[in-house]
């Protein structure tokens, strides 16, 4: 099969489930599984037929993106760069 293969933990985000809903539906068949190299993965298409049986069968369902803010991890910021590591400071 081709098209794109999501990571277990790809798949159950974009689903929006638990782990345990999630192992379910891997092991009645509903998620279609394949070994790519080392590890398993999710074919896409198996996802979004997944979330069309259940109503969710728009493109963007899934988690909401929320943004990342400082104020969850004060010192996330400190690590970018800032216009004085750009040449000698004077």
């Amino acid at each position: 099969m081709t098209g794109r293969w999501f990571t277990y933990n790809q798949a159950r985000e974009r689903l929006g489930i638990t782990w345990a809903d999630f192992k379910a539906l891997v092991a009645s068949g509903a998620l279609q599984r394949e070994l790519i190299g080392d590890h398993y993965s999710i074919s896409e298409a198996s996802v979004l037929d997944v979330l069309a049986a259940h109503g969710g069968d728009d493109q963007t369902a899934g988690p909401a993106f929320t943004p990342w803010t400082r104020a969850e991890d004060p010192d996330a910021f400190n690590d970018r760069a800032t216009p004085k590591d750009e040449g000698d400071e004077h």
